[in-house]
Parts: C-alpha cells; structure tokens; sequence
C-alpha cells in the first residue's frame, strides 16, 4: 500500500503544483494590470526589482485561490487519467477500496487547508500593508504624474483633486472636494495655484496653495452632483 500511497501522493501534488504555478501567474498579471498599470504608466523609469517586489506581495493574495483551484483541478486530471487507464478497476478487483486510494488525498487536502489559513491570518495581511506602501514609494518618487490637467484623481481615500494645468511640480486651478464616509463632498477647497511636493519621511503628498488666490465652501453638498458609488 506505500507505493499506491506514494503514487497518488506524487501524482496529485505534481499536477496541483503545476496547477498553482499557472493559475498564480494569471491572476498575479492581472492584479499588476489592476493595481500598479496607471503607476507604471505614469512613472516608466520604476526599476524592475520594484515590479518583481510588488509581484511577490501580490503572490499571497492569488494563492489563496489558486491553491484550491489547483488542487481540485489536480484531482479531476489525476483520477480521470487512472480511470482511463483502468487503473482504479484494477485496485479495486485487488481489494484496494476507493476510500483507502484517496487516503493521501485527504492527508494533503489538510495540509493545503492549513497552509490557506496561513496565509489568510497572517501572510496576505502584512503583503496588503507592505503593497500599499510600495505603491505609496512609487508615488512619491514622481508625485506630479498623479495628477493630469482636466482630470480628477480619485486614489486618496478622503479627497477629490480637480487640476486644470500643471507646468513641473506647480498646479493650476486646483480644485480638492474632502468626502464624508458616505462618499458625499463637504468641503470644497479652490486654488489658482499651488506647489506639489512629497513627504516621503511621513509616505504623504503636500500641496500648498496661493493663499490670496483661495475660496473655500463648506457644505457644498447642495452645490455639487452626487458622486458615482
């Protein structure tokens, strides 16, 4: 019985790691497209060891899917192969009962799922802390690209930026609406101009305005359309 037991181990592990490998690849170029596309577009000269970094933060967040994924798809492929090959007809004529077969699937079956509870409780938490700071790095080296004229910048978690022009790392007719919880605008906050510039010391961005040039409107929540949720 250790070498069936061998057998279906090595087999199923063997298929399900390739399964990973491939599921984890798809989801982790897509995470990239999603999360980091706008970045790289923005800031070209990234160096590689940041995207192959942020790559690796990434990894835990699609391994928690692929993971199962694979090890599913690795059991169909496995078992539908020994039922082709009329090999689970031949250890059942030999008295080898479907249940006793699958014992090392049910043995690796555990550890996966505890190796998913890992990496829910504890790896993909401290990847999401560590990824939201690289993108914050790579924002901060060319703060500027965050900005486009005639667009609103939506990536702050409390503020709407409206830039009408930019020349360098100076602003033109900046308009910051600051939202409540509910995503509504209280405040509205004008200026003709103003000076960009990170604090990478404290992971933020500092824009100061022209303070002669400046209005500010509380409770522009009657003024304003209500954004888009």
């Amino acid at each position: 019985m250790k070498i069936i037991d061998r057998y279906v181990a090595s087999g199923v592990l063997l298929t399900a790691i390739i399964g990973v490998l491939i599921l984890s690849l798809v989801l982790v170029l897509g995470n990239i497209f999603k999360e980091l596309l706008n970045v790289l577009i923005n800031n070209p000269d990234v160096p590689i060891l940041t995207v192959l970094s942020f790559m690796a933060l990434v990894l835990p967040f699609s391994l928690t899917f692929t993971i199962p994924w694979g090890f599913l798809t690795a059991l169909l492929l496995f078992f539908g192969r020994m039922s082709a090959d009329s090999e689970l007809i031949a250890l059942k004529s030999n008295g080898v009962s479907i249940p006793r077969i699958c014992l090392p699937v049910f043995a690796i079956a555990i550890a996966l799922s505890m190796v998913c509870f890992w990496i829910n409780v504890d790896v993909a938490p401290r990847a999401e802390q560590a990824m939201t700071r690289a993108i914050v790095d790579i924002a901060t080296n060319n703060p500027v690209s965050l900005f486009r004229p005639d667009e609103v910048v939506d990536q702050f978690p409390d503020r709407r930026v409206y830039v009408g022009g930019k020349e360098g790392n100076h602003l033109k007719h900046i308009l910051v609406f600051e939202m409540n919880d509910d995503q509504y605008p209280t405040k509205m906050i004008y200026a003709r101009e103003g000076i960009l510039t990170p604090d990478i010391e404290n992971s933020r961005l500092l824009l100061r305005r022209s303070q002669q040039n400046s209005t500010g409107y509380r409770d522009a929540r009657r003024r304003l359309p209500s954004p888009a949720r």
